[in-house]
Formats: structure tokens, sequence, C-alpha cells
């Protein structure tokens, strides 16, 4: 269940458009608590992902799919490596194998061709 903050962040970087995935990590980071960090969030739309945390200081990431084509998890940290992302300032959450799986073939899905 997302709280009114996170689902403020989620409204404003949706830009009306509903998200394909959306699954709650179990990575957290400081968003300006005092005694708690913010869970991250990953939502997957049709060209970006969002990542996002909400707190004092709400954490708020876009990321285009084609940035992640060489992303892949690792079974043994149970980290969802997003990559290259080179620029981004989260580049791995923690999830599920299931729930990583969803991530990568939504990032990897081929282009259907409309012609």
């Amino acid at each position: 269940m997302m709280t009114t903050g996170e689902q403020s962040l989620l409204d404003a970087a949706t830009h009306g458009e509903t998200p394909i995935v959306l699954l709650k990590t179990s990575s957290t980071m400081d968003v300006g608590q005092w005694f708690w960090n913010g869970r991250v969030w990953i939502a997957c739309f049709a060209e970006r992902v969002v990542m996002f945390a909400a707190g004092k200081r709400p954490y708020t990431e876009e990321i285009l799919v084609v940035e992640l084509k060489k992303s892949f998890y690792n079974f043994l940290t149970g980290e969802l490596a997003l990559a290259p992302a080179l620029a981004a300032k989260v580049r791995r959450v923690k999830l599920a194998p299931l729930d990583a799986n969803r991530i990568l073939e939504q990032i990897n899905r081929k282009e259907v061709s409309h012609a």
C-alpha cells in the first residue's frame, strides 16, 4: 500500500499514464527523515523507468528504457542492476527474482512494428 506522499510522487511522474509495472522494492534511501529511510518504488512505462521514494527530501528519477538494455538480476545479492545508466543516482534495487524478471521483460521487450 502506498502512502499519500508516495502516491503524489507517482502521480507527478506518470503524466497521466498508467504504469505497466509498479513495484515496491526492498531498497531504501535517505529522504531527510530522522528515524527512517524512504522505500524505493519502481514504475515501468513503455519508454521509461521511474524510481521514487517519499520523504522531506523526496527522490524521483527517470531513466529511458534504451539506457537500460544491459540490466541484469544478480541472484547472489538479490538486486536488479540497472545498466548502463551511468548518470543514475540509484543503479541497483533489491527485488525478488520474479519481480526483477517483470522489470527486465519490460526493459528488453521488442518494439512492435506498425507497418
